[in-house]
């Protein structure tokens, strides 16, 4: 059985993708965040414009921290492909 590596990942904030050894960070939502964009203030409210709790930042947010390309991707449903023998 071959296994293809999990695809690459574009951050939603800053629409950059992620390089494979870097950390990827999704949100409650299904999103994925680059690691940097996680530090940005404004991308709270530019991400969850209706979220209604003043003190929130994107950390909030996050279902997973730090972690692989293809944890996320496994995660997401879209990696590993399912394929009929």
């Amino acid at each position: 059985m071959s296994m293809t590596t999990a695809p690459p990942l574009d951050c939603v904030a800053c629409d950059g993708t992620i390089a494979k050894r870097r950390g990827h960070n999704l949100t409650d939502d299904g999103r994925v965040l680059c690691s940097p964009c996680l530090f940005v203030k404004a991308n709270h409210a530019r991400l969850w414009p209706s979220c209604d709790v003043d003190w929130h930042d994107v950390f909030d947010h996050l279902v997973c921290v730090s972690s692989t390309r293809a944890g996320i991707a496994a995660r997401l449903g879209i990696w590993p492909e399912r394929t009929s023998a």
